[in-house]
């Protein structure tokens, strides 16, 4: 794992004792680590006083990439290149004429092993070659800029979750609520008028005159001092066909219901504990979140009518920083829209419009 204030490391697996190598891995490959700031690991040339294979996999396990040269096919550096490449990339290099068959070698074994030719190699001829210089710092280069940019992310994440720790209990959930607001206005909602529906946010989705209101609300509670607790309702109400959003939903035309409610909390809340508080519930691994049917009411005050209505809670826990936060209420929210798109008809026939009627 990448840690944004060590410095980079990189494992180099090659032939050891041989001077041609030795030479290349001192004169073309340290300079090229240290010219852009990562530290070259050798694990012949690093004092340590553990087993040399422990040592090899504490260093491979720790290197952000490798280098592993091919030349003399020790069987050591394709392991270690193998071990590497799980979780870490690797450029290949090897001296050039490893690449073709050799009249004196009987068994093909100084060449390079089919499955890794076609790597993209980087040939080298001798231990002063230039060309193979150039090449090596762009490919470090390359496989450099993408450890950076998540080094940057990680510092930015780690600076963000310091800054929400330092927030008093009313300011997490003030963070919490702007990031749920923000959120539902990327995703079409606009701000309810409580005249047509007692919702701080609405969301439309029409086809041939019928539409499917989406609300939502949030409501916070601290139970604990040291608990933050905020609940986002979602509703979608299937309405029957009417013309105005106001008249549809005053009429109370409900054909059915389905709420997904968002249970966000800055305390871990262990799936155990979620279970037993919600023994009609059944948990749905594919969609991470809790699924059942509640008793609901349709209709106005004159005309109400017992119905049921699906329901869907989604627990966000462990909210330590609003970064973090907001990707996971993101990806939850962009899920349910993604699912209104498809209930919304045939091809070219979808639409989500967020309104105020």
């Amino acid at each position: 794992m990448l840690n944004p204030k060590k410095q980079m490391k990189c494992f180099v697996a090659m032939a050891f004792d041989r001077e041609e190598t030795d030479a290349v891995y001192d004169n073309l490959i340290v300079p090229q680590l240290e010219r852009v700031s990562v530290k070259p690991i050798r694990v012949d040339r690093v004092e340590h006083n553990d087993e040399i294979d422990n040592k090899i996999i504490t260093e491979l396990k720790e290197c952000e990439f490798a280098i592993a040269d091919l030349t003399y096919a020790r069987p050591s550096v394709y392991f270690e290149a193998g071990f590497a490449q799980r979780t870490a990339p690797v450029i290949y290099t090897c001296r050039r004429d490893h690449s073709r068959p050799r009249p004196d070698d009987e068994y093909g074994n100084f060449r390079v092993h089919f499955d890794l030719l076609m790597k993209n190699i980087i040939w080298w001829s001798h231990p002063k070659d230039r060309t193979f210089k150039k090449r090596l710092h762009k490919r470090v280069s390359h496989v450099l800029a993408p450890l950076l940019r998540k080094r940057k992310d990680l510092q930015v994440e780690a600076e963000d979750i310091l800054r929400f720790k330092s927030l008093s209990l009313s300011q997490q959930k003030t963070v919490i609520k702007e990031a749920i607001g923000s959120v539902l206005r990327e995703a079409a909602f606009k701000i309810g008028k409580p005249e047509v529906v007692r919702a701080d946010w609405v969301g439309l989705i029409s086809r041939k005159g019928q539409f499917q209101l989406v609300a939502a609300k949030v409501l916070e509670k601290t139970s604990r001092k040291d608990l933050t607790l905020i609940t986002l309702y979602i509703s979608h109400l299937v309405l029957s066909e009417s013309n105005e959003l106001r008249s549809a939903f005053a009429k109370q035309r409900v054909s059915s219901v389905t709420e997904d409610v968002f249970i966000c909390s800055t305390e871990q809340i262990p799936h155990s504990r979620a279970s037993t508080a919600l023994p009609d519930f059944s948990f749905n691994h594919g969609q991470d979140c809790f699924e059942g049917e509640v008793t609901a009411m349709f209709g106005d005050w004159r005309n109400r009518i017992l119905g049921r209505a699906n329901v869907r809670i989604h627990i966000i826990d462990g909210i330590n920083s609003e970064s973090a936060f907001r990707r996971k209420i993101q990806t939850r929210v962009g899920s349910i829209k993604r699912q209104f798109h498809l209930e919304s008809g045939p091809q070219g026939e979808k639409k989500f419009d967020a309104t105020r009627s």
